[in-house]
């Protein structure tokens, strides 16, 4: 039955499979390639049914935002996109979905002592696969989390000119709020 719940979330409303997109892992740890990790995420996903549309994209994100996966949406035009973050003592995945445009999914894996010290592929795929699997449960269980957003710019960049702020212009906006009467017709 999650097999079923993930598919009909993996569904577009026109009956289309969701493109997901799986891009480059941020990797702070001394792994050499994050092919493999890649790889097996796309591998997973793909193992619930074949139709489902996956791509790997050389693109990674410089920050973890808001602002930043509804970008890397657009640029992609695709409706998911998954990303990695491989640290030294962790593992997490995100996974935003354009279609609820404020949820991101994510899940954290703390590595095992020994996988700490000498991380290897095969450890990193291991992890990778639990990560995965356990990200897309929140998924289908709809276990979302909220993401920082970017400061957004200043609306006004340049001082009013006087004549827009000027008393009498103040004063016939305010009227209404300030009078002690009003009258309509």
């Amino acid at each position: 039955s999650a097999k079923k719940l993930l598919l009909q979330k993996l569904t577009k409303a026109d009956g289309d499979s969701a493109k997901i997109s799986i891009l480059k892992p941020i990797n702070y740890t001394d792994l050499k390639t994050v092919e493999p990790i890649v790889n097996a995420i796309e591998g997973t996903i793909s193992s619930y049914n074949s139709d489902i549309d996956v791509r790997i994209s050389d693109q990674t994100m410089p920050s973890l935002t808001l602002e930043s996966f509804r970008l890397a949406v657009a640029k992609l035009n695709t409706d998911i996109v998954v990303i990695s973050v491989l640290n030294t003592s962790s593992f997490e995945l995100y996974m935003y979905d354009k279609r609820t445009p404020n949820q991101i999914y994510a899940h954290t894996e703390p590595l095992s002592s020994a996988a700490r010290y000498e991380l290897n592929n095969e450890a990193a795929v291991y992890y990778t696969k639990l990560l995965i699997r356990r990200t897309l449960y929140r998924f289908i269980k709809n276990q979302y989390f909220e993401m920082p957003r970017d400061d957004s710019p200043a609306l006004l960049q340049s001082e009013i000119p006087r004549y827009v702020a000027s008393a009498r212009s103040l004063e016939l906006i305010n009227r209404e709020a300030r009078s002690h009467f009003y009258a309509s017709a």
